[in-house]
């Protein structure tokens, strides 16, 4: 499902991605850990260079079809801002929980903060 403004980068992923460039990406997190991390412009690099014309976002959507699907198992895909690599450690996968919950809550909150924003608009345009 696309997102409102964000139509043409947060698409569905095409039967290519999923076959093609998904198996690729699989590949590359085989060789990472804690200490070897490739980043996200790393993997559209590699990509790039095998013929796979992707971007930054579309990685980060693979990257989410990945981790839905289970496709690292047994081991789990984790993302952190110097990059990806798979683990079987509870604690990291324990941390990157915490970290990602820290982000919808905040995102959560904008919701709100928004929609009162929105609640003030109409109370305006009702004045006027």
């Amino acid at each position: 499902m696309a997102l409102t403004l964000f139509n043409n980068i947060t698409e569905d992923l095409t039967k290519h991605e999923k076959e093609k460039i998904v198996p690729a990406m699989l590949h590359i997190f085989e060789f990472t850990n804690e200490n070897a991390r490739v980043t996200n412009t790393q993997i559209r690099k590699y990509l790039v260079n095998f013929g796979f014309n992707t971007s930054d976002v579309r990685v980060r959507k693979m990257v989410n079809y990945i981790r839905q699907l289970n496709l690292c198992s047994p081991a789990v895909l984790i993302g952190a801002s110097n990059g990806y690599f798979i683990t079987k450690i509870i604690t990291v996968v324990d941390a990157q929980i915490e970290s990602m919950q820290g982000r919808v809550d905040s995102q959560a909150a904008v919701i709100d903060a928004m929609k009162a924003q929105r609640e003030n608009l109409k109370r305006q345009y009702q004045k006027q």
